[in-house]
Parts: structure tokens; C-alpha cells; sequence
């Protein structure tokens, strides 16, 4: 009896590397944007995938930090709140209360 509960429990507590995801064990990865082929990494925490860098597409209302384009590959880019919602990618919104 204890032999079949202890090659249960090694079982259940052994996963392939490729399901653990990150160290905290949340799944990972990449998109590139369609419109400017910027490649962005994006991180699932629970039920939501939130972009894990910030974004980088030029919209009418944006800028660079310091209006260095060298800020942009660091830093992403700076926006007015309806530059911003223009800026997300098609599938992505900015966070809200309600989701």
C-alpha cells in the first residue's frame, strides 16, 4: 500500500520543463506586431496575459523619452491615454477595472 501511494505522489509532482513555464510558473512568450514587426514578450499571471515589456509603435500622440530614439528600444514608448488605446496591438487592450 505505502508503494503505490509513493509512486502516486512521484507521479503527480513530476512535469515535463516545457509545462513549469518561468520559475514562478507562468507561461511565457512572444508576438511580433503586424504593423511594425516589433517582437514583444508577453507573461500569463493567473487568468491574464499581460505584455511583460512596455510597447514600442509609433502613434500620431507619442514620444520618446527624452526624444531619443534609443530611449524607445529601452523604454517603449510615452502616450496620451487615447494614443495609448490606438497603440495596442489588434487582440490587446489596456488594463481596466472591469477586465
Amino acid at each position: 500500500m505505502l508503494g503505490i501511494i509513493a509512486s502516486t505522489v512521484l507521479f503527480i509532482s513530476c512535469k515535463k520543463d516545457e509545462e513549469k513555464g518561468t520559475p514562478t510558473g507562468n507561461p511565457t512568450g512572444e508576438f511580433t506586431d503586424s504593423r511594425d514587426s516589433q517582437v514583444y514578450k508577453w507573461v500569463k499571471i493567473g487568468e491574464q496575459t499581460w505584455m511583460a515589456e512596455n510597447l514600442n509603435y509609433e502613434t500620431l500622440d507619442s514620444w520618446w523619452y527624452d526624444d531619443s530614439p534609443s530611449n524607445g528600444k529601452i523604454y517603449g514608448r510615452l502616450y496620451t491615454w487615447d494614443a495609448a488605446v490606438d497603440a495596442c496591438p489588434s487582440g490587446w487592450h489596456l488594463p481596466t477595472d472591469e477586465a
